[in-house]
């Protein structure tokens, strides 16, 4: 996981910060608001104190206007990750097939190219591997236009990890939504940076 720190004030953010290291990514806690990028709740590529500062002052005004009337759990400042290539990794629940497991390119071109491999749980050996080459996501992970080669061993270990813990609590979990997983160069590992975990109601 990304590394991360909750905090309620603008102070709080900027020890965060420094602890962490610039560049950092600052994102609104709230339940209530799963998806924040559309609403400006998330600033990335934060450089300095200034950039924080501003950050954290266009969603507090965020917070007085149309999310007036929702519960707000604070901020976080999160460690800024860029040197990998995003995949997105997710777990469903199908009528006929039970939890199924969803692998594709993660960012904005998921919503691009709408190209996804899926395998339904619980994983069996090779699974993991055949949903990466199944994808676009294979030629841009093995490098293209110079990049280095990507992790893809430890992206397939996070996808049997995440199948695993989404299989073993299946009766609590209706959908997991990790996105972007960043896949830092071969030998450097991965890296979630975003996860949405939504649980069964009764």
């Amino acid at each position: 996981m990304v590394r991360a720190e909750p905090v309620a004030t603008r102070d709080e953010a900027f020890a965060a910060a420094k602890r962490i290291g610039y560049p950092v990514v600052l994102k609104l806690v709230a339940d209530d608001v799963p998806h924040r990028s559309e609403l400006g709740l998330v600033a990335v590529r934060l450089r300095d104190a200034e950039d924080l500062a501003a950050a954290w002052d266009r969603m507090a005004a965020v917070r007085t206007g149309a999310l007036a009337n929702i519960p707000i759990d604070g901020f976080v400042v999160q460690q800024m990750v860029s040197d990998g290539v995003e995949v997105l990794a997710g777990v469903t629940s199908d009528a006929d097939f039970g939890p199924v497991l969803a692998f594709g390119l993660g960012g904005v071109l998921v919503e691009a190219l709408e190209e996804i491999a899926l395998c339904a749980l619980p994983l069996r050996e090779g699974d993991a591997e055949r949903l990466v080459s199944e994808t676009t996501a294979a030629k841009v992970l093995a490098g293209v236009r110079g990049r280095p080669p990507a992790d893809v061993d430890a992206l397939v270990q996070c996808l049997y990890a995440l199948g695993d813990y989404a299989w073993a609590d299946r009766s609590h979990i209706a959908e997991i939504d990790v996105n972007p997983i960043v896949v830092l160069p071969r030998g450097r590992g991965c890296v979630v940076v975003d996860a949405l975990v939504v649980p069964r109601t009764a």
